[in-house]
């Protein structure tokens, strides 16, 4: 497909549905594989070779967000805002500097090994190998999207994890595996997908013009190291929580970790359907059409909401075995620490800061993930506190919420709208209010069964019955309409 790099024109671009789809479906596979290489190692390895495995893989993690200083994202962002001949060259020039900047973690991931004994050399030699590839690699997802090759991003996402969870798993699986082989294992399959990520990326590597990027490394450092730093903002952020609850009710840490975690496909379908608007974004507010850029985005969200809102209630309602089913055990105390942390998704219609980093406002991400910190910090480790595990998350909803409301006006400066234009409330809370009185209704009709699988069975066929339904009748009342009913979009 011809590349949009730089290019205000027209072009023929898959429906956003269609593209979100793509994106979304990658990501969950990441993230599925992720839960599943922590879920088939704990069951697999002795607890002694397991904590050695957590480290390093928190080590890893760490390493792989702090490495590229998110210089793969000026990809999306800032691509668009060039001639084609400059945008390759900017994209060499990031190639180039992610390589560099994946040496020098790696150098410095056995230095610290070497002075303080983490984890063993030889898997830290692992782990070194592993982020010198993926750092360079990083740029092949937002190279793809730029190019409108969504569905192949997708697959390189999922493919990508795939080959991660095959290299630890298969490494796991002999007896006497250590947390070398495993890590090892890692970084073979990180080798592997080199070839793929070469070719790929070939127009980049192959690009010779002496036509300079117009936007200079320092600008683009600029743009991308505030979102670093917000981006680690946010790991903390889903760890603090966590921490509360090992100072607060430290028995209850290993059912919350479980409560807490995030739904795959309910944490990634508003970031790919922000990241398939991306680069249009960016187009639309460097030429000044904001109101322009505001539709589309508002087009984006009233999408996701339509998805967003059923799935996230019907997790609501299944969540008590939804939990039984990941971790083995009943807990009522847990079931409804997850019901709870599954609320804070009904607000993930998009992501926000897509915006927020499309107009150049990488303070104000910065502002909106410290708000967030700062407010999860403090009243969860309040609702800790007062009622423990359920408390934290309580506390966490509530931080939530307030920052949501304050990103939001963050974007109304952006877009010149209030709050309450911003967001399409009316559409939000009608969904919600449709949705919401025939779940509960489910809930309710079920509570007295005793099996849980049973009882799970009859919840997903009723869900579905009530979803299928709601959606005929809304397609009926829209078909049957005297007149097209449009958004209102003073």
């Amino acid at each position: 497909m011809t590349a949009v790099l730089g290019s205000d024109s027209a072009v023929t671009e898959a429906p956003l549905m269609s593209r979100v789809r793509a994106l979304a479906m990658g990501q969950t596979l990441v993230k599925v594989c992720y839960i599943a290489i922590a879920f088939v190692l704990v069951r697999s390895l002795t607890s002694g070779v397991w904590n050695e495995v957590a480290l390093g893989l928190s080590i890893y993690m760490v390493a792989t967000v702090a490495t590229t200083l998110s210089l793969e994202q000026s990809i999306v962002y800032q691509v668009p805002l060039q001639t084609r001949i400059a945008a390759l060259g900017f994209a060499r020039r990031t190639l180039v500097t992610l390589s560099g900047l994946g040496v020098v973690s790696s150098l410095v991931l056995c230095l610290i090994e070497w002075r303080f004994a983490v984890v063993g050399f030889p898997t830290m030699v692992a782990v070194a190998l592993t982020v010198l590839v993926d750092a360079p690699l990083a740029m092949v997802s937002p190279w793809l999207i730029v190019n409108q090759r969504e569905r192949a991003a997708g697959w390189w996402m999922g493919s990508s994890a795939l080959l991660m969870f095959c290299g630890v798993v298969c490494a796991s699986l002999p007896s006497g595996a250590t947390t070398r082989t495993i890590f090892f294992g890692m970084a073979i399959a990180a080798f592997v997908r080199l070839p793929v990520a070469l070719r790929l990326l070939w127009p980049v590597i192959a690009h010779s013009s002496s036509e300079r990027a117009t936007i200079t490394l320092r600008l683009q450092l600029g743009f991308c190291v505030p979102l670093a730093l917000a981006l680690t903002g946010g790991v903390l952020t889903r760890a603090i929580d966590k921490w509360m609850v090992a100072v607060f009710d430290p028995t209850a840490l290993g059912s919350y970790v479980i409560a807490a975690q995030e739904i795959p496909l309910l944490s990634v379908l508003p970031y790919a359907g922000a990241t398939a608007i991306a680069a249009s974004l960016s187009r639309k507010l460097a030429h000044g059409r904001v109101e322009d850029a505001f539709d589309e985005w508002s087009q984006q969200v009233i999408a996701m909401i339509d998805v967003v809102v059923p799935i996230t209630l019907a997790l609501v309602v299944i969540g008590p075995e939804l939990l039984r089913v990941m971790s083995g055990k009943s807990s009522s105390t847990a079931a409804v620490a997850f019901q709870l942390f599954t609320l804070i998704g009904l607000h993930r219609v998009t992501e926000y800061g897509a915006v927020l980093r499309a107009a150049g406002r990488s303070a104000d991400v910065i502002k909106a993930s410290l708000v967030l910190l700062v407010l999860n910090g403090v009243l969860a480790g309040t609702g800790g506190a007062i009622a423990g595990m359920v408390g934290v998350t309580i506390g966490s909803l509530c931080a939530f919420v307030v920052a949501w409301i304050f990103a939001l006006h963050l974007l109304g400066r952006v877009l010149s709208k209030s709050i309450g234009e911003v967001f399409p409330w009316l559409i939000w809370m009608r969904a919600i209010a449709t949705y919401s009185p025939p779940m509960v209704a489910v809930y309710a009709f079920t509570a007295s069964i005793g099996d849980w699988t049973t009882r799970l069975g009859i919840k997903c066929l009723l869900l579905v019955v009530v979803v299928v339904g709601l959606r005929t009748i809304e397609r009926g009342s829209i078909e049957s309409a005297p007149t097209p009913m449009g958004r209102n979009e003073s």
